[in-house]
């Protein structure tokens, strides 16, 4: 009878722990984490920050930051955009919800966000399906992005390489 009971308890904690592994995996068609593309601009002497901040629930933000240093704090907002993604392993097809910034044409390189919201709000309609190449280094610390554009196009855009962020 001992055994049995040890037996039982060996089979209640094992179930417990692989359905907690499990509970944390991701499928293959989620995302999550937040990734940025880092670019010095030498007239300004400032850093501008592209960032994904991709949710498993198929939705993600990107936004445009700027700061003095490469890993300082953010000075403030140039675009916000929330968008709904799928994710096929390779491709990411995303559609554009909504987004805030600054006008195009003003000379203020960035605003805090919560004034991004008072003006320059504008839903997103695009005429062509939004698609970009997504490559992963194994470990998922690096992110290549490349956007795919219709064959009918004749451009072409290098891909960026992001690094995974702690938030």
């Amino acid at each position: 009878m001992k055994h049995y009971s040890i037996f039982a308890l060996l089979i209640f904690f094992s179930i417990g722990f692989f359905s907690c592994q499990e509970k944390d995996e991701l499928s293959p068609n989620q995302l999550e984490g937040v990734y940025e593309f880092r670019e010095f601009i030498d007239s300004l002497g400032l850093w501008s920050v592209s960032t994904y901040d991709f949710k498993a629930n198929g939705t993600y933000q990107f936004y445009i930051t700027m700061r003095n240093t490469e890993e300082g704090t953010d000075l403030g907002f140039r675009r916000l955009l929330n968008a709904k993604y799928q994710w096929n392993g390779q491709v990411l097809s995303y559609q554009p919800e909504n987004g805030q910034g600054i006008p195009f044409g003003s000379d203020e390189l960035y605003r805090p966000k919560s004034q991004l919201d008072s003006f320059d709000s504008y839903v997103l309609d695009y005429f062509r399906e939004l698609k970009a190449s997504l490559d992963f280094t194994p470990n998922k610390e690096k992110m290549t992005y490349l956007e795919i554009y219709p064959e009918t196009w004749q451009t072409e855009d290098l891909p960026k390489t992001f690094i995974r962020v702690n938030r």
